[in-house]
């Protein structure tokens, strides 16, 4: 995929009004793996969408793009950050 199909899917993910197309994004980009490197810091801020589905899907897919180590630590900052401002947490 050519990172002009990465950056659409990217514009997908923060823009879009439907809830399925976010989702369908973030997980289309999740298969893609490190060649979506350049939508971790979409994904990260996808993790503190009010969506908790939303939300779950960018922490699958941050886990497929920057390996399970890497997400781990950007999902315990959501996690804390989503605790904070009184939304479901992801853990």
């Amino acid at each position: 995929m050519s990172e002009a199909e990465v950056a659409a899917l990217i514009t997908k993910l923060q823009k879009s009004a439907l809830t399925m197309d976010k989702w369908n994004a973030a997980e289309a980009l999740g298969k893609l793996g490190p060649a979506a490197n350049s939508a971790v810091s979409a994904l990260d801020s996808a993790m503190l969408d009010r969506d908790i589905m939303l939300a779950q899907r960018a922490a699958v897919a941050l886990g497929q793009i920057v390996g399970q180590d890497a997400a781990a630590a950007l999902l315990l900052r959501a996690d804390h950050i989503r605790k904070t401002r009184g939304l479901a947490p992801l853990l």
